[in-house]
Parts: C-alpha cells; sequence; structure tokens
C-alpha cells in the first residue's frame, strides 16, 4: 500500500487537486520534524531555492518561498499562510497576487502502530497569467513524488 509515490488527481470544493501518496517508514513524529524543519527546507528538497519564515505566531506562520519548476519556467516567488496541527497536518493557502490559487496540504496518517506514516501531498495551483493550469498540473504531478521520494528517504535514514 503506497510502497511508490502514488499520483492521482482529485476534485475537492470545485478545485483540482494533484495528490500524491507515499508510505514512509517512519513515525509521523519524524516525518513532521523534517517537514517543518524550516531552516534546512532548501538543503533537502532541491525543488525549493528559498524559503524564509516572515511571521511566527506559533501554528500559524507566513513565508516566502521559492520554487524551482521543471525547466524552461524560471524560479517562483510567492507567499503563504502555513497551518501547523502537529503530528498531523500542514495546510497552506496563497497570499501572493499574481497567483490565483495556491493551496494545499501533507497530511500524515500513523499505520502500523506508529512505526510508519502514510504521507498524503495535496496541492492545487493556478496562475494569474503565463503558465497555463496544464502545465501546471504536469509540473506537479513530476515533482511531488520527487519531494514525497526525498522525504521517505530523509526519514528513514536520517537520526533526526
Amino acid at each position: 500500500m503506497y510502497s511508490t509515490a502514488n499520483v492521482s488527481e482529485e476534485l475537492e470544493e470545485g478545485l483540482r487537486y494533484v495528490v500524491c501518496k507515499l508510505l514512509v517508514n517512519a513515525s509521523p513524529e519524524k516525518v513532521w520534524g523534517i517537514l517543518t524543519d524550516y531552516q534546512r527546507v532548501t538543503q533537502r528538497f532541491k525543488n525549493m531555492s528559498r524559503l524564509k519564515v516572515l511571521e511566527d505566531k506559533g501554528d500559524i506562520k507566513v513565508m516566502e518561498q521559492q520554487v524551482q519548476p521543471l525547466k524552461p519556467v524560471p524560479p517562483i516567488t510567492y507567499s503563504v499562510e502555513v497551518k501547523e496541527n502537529y503530528p498531523v497536518s500542514l495546510e497552506w493557502r496563497n497570499l501572493t497576487n499574481y497567483i490565483k490559487i495556491n493551496q494545499g496540504r501533507f497530511f500524515l496518517e500513523s499505520v502500523d502502530d506508529g512505526a510508519g506514516t502514510i504521507v498524503t501531498f495535496a496541492a492545487c495551483a493556478q496562475a494569474v497569467v503565463l503558465v497555463p493550469t496544464v502545465i501546471v498540473r504536469y509540473q506537479m504531478k513530476v515533482i511531488m513524488p520527487k519531494v514525497l521520494n526525498t522525504l521517505k528517504e530523509l526519514a528513514e535514514k536520517l537520526d533526526v
């Protein structure tokens, strides 16, 4: 079950999300620790070239992020509000006016009495100009499994 990254599209409240799921052989707490170690995100995840926490209000953070989509699309900088629900979910919503939609979540489901985690990475993104939605979704379908595979590798090998 989810031993390899499974990618699908799901309609949720009228929006089409790209959804990727993967079983990680580590506890939700360990997976959470990797996802929320914001100082190391850019070192660990190749698609994230910059992350800066602008505001920290406990379980709600405002962040500026820069991601590197697949070439030839240039890096994209945007701001999001992230809501943390330890150790179950990280949800974000767009704060940038030139991106029409940028929202999603990581959901961590404990399995095997806490020894494993099914990680669901769901995202919906739509640019206001320049990049057609079909291209955005294609990019997400390629990048999201890479993110989850990196997360799996880190959680199963690192002593975090």
